[in-house]
């Protein structure tokens, strides 16, 4: 099943455009697509790269990822990141005869945007409801069943979840993030080195002006700093684990040596790694 890239998902069901499976110690490369994607950690602990931040989470934790928004699993620490994945058409409530709600008009037209990270209860008593009667899915009854599980579901984003952003960047995303695609995906593959403009503009065979122009008009900042403040979000991580000397991090976030991560650290975020990780 393609549910990564531009290509969308291949539902068996075109009646009913959802899909459910169990994803296990998986690392996944850049993505992006139309349809929304719901990740629920099943893991003690898992990492999330959406756009240019990189969240983490433990067991349960829900993460809506909004239509054409770049997103990876990476698997930079070895951790074990088991998750349930839930694919969900845009016109799901359309083509099943629902309506009230309409997903592609709240993304399409409307431009909302759900916060990435969910932490209402209620929200994981729902999704967890969903997966457990999804094989059973046939049957007319849990249809009607996953049908109303998912208009409470969207009804509580709408009240509770809306971000403070818009999506302006979908109408056009699909054509703009396909040509940096390349240079997003050995970006968020490669955290321990640092890649230059030059190579990441020869990976999207396009002149170094026109790719940091391009690059900058869909995704808000330049290359350099987009590649900085991925390897930094990462470098967050790894400095709360505790697990990782400074010297360690700088090497696994391609910093040149420790004293050079340590500068840049704390020109970003104004404190020393230290201090940050004390």
């Amino acid at each position: 099943m393609a549910i990564e890239g531009l290509s969308p998902p291949v539902y068996e069901d075109r009646d009913f455009p959802i899909v459910v499976e169990q994803r296990y110690y998986r690392e996944v490369p850049d993505g992006w697509h139309e349809d929304l994607e719901i990740k629920i950690s099943r893991s003690d602990r898992i990492l999330i790269a959406l756009d240019s931040q990189i969240l983490t989470a433990q067991n349960n934790t829900i993460f809506f990822i909004n239509p054409y928004q770049i997103h990876s699993v990476p698997n930079i620490t070895g951790m074990d990141m088991n998750y349930d994945l839930i694919m969900i058409n845009l016109d799901f409530f359309s083509v099943t005869g629902v309506h009230s709600i309409s997903l592609r008009k709240i993304f399409m037209e409307d431009h909302i945007r759900f916060n990435n990270h969910l932490k209402n209860p209620r929200l994981t008593e729902i999704l967890d409801k969903v997966i457990a009667v999804y094989g059973e899915r046939k049957d007319p009854r849990v249809r009607l069943m996953i049908q109303g599980l998912l208009m409470e579901f969207f009804s509580i984003l709408l009240i509770e979840e809306v971000s403070g952003e818009k999506t302006e960047i979908v109408q056009d995303g699909s054509r703009y993030y396909h040509t940096i695609a390349p240079a997003l995906e050995a970006i968020h593959r490669n955290y321990d080195r640092k890649i230059t403009s030059a190579e990441l503009a020869d990976m999207c065979k396009l002149t170094q002006s026109y790719f940091c122009r391009l690059f900058r008009q869909v995704m808000g900042v330049t290359p350099v700093q987009y590649q900085t403040e991925n390897r930094l979000r990462l470098a967050d991580i790894l400095l709360k684990d505790g697990s990782y000397s400074i010297g360690d991090i700088a090497r696994m976030t391609g910093f040149e040596d420790e004293t050079y991560f340590s500068r840049c650290y704390k020109k970003y975020r104004g404190i020393s790694p230290s201090k940050f990780q004390k």
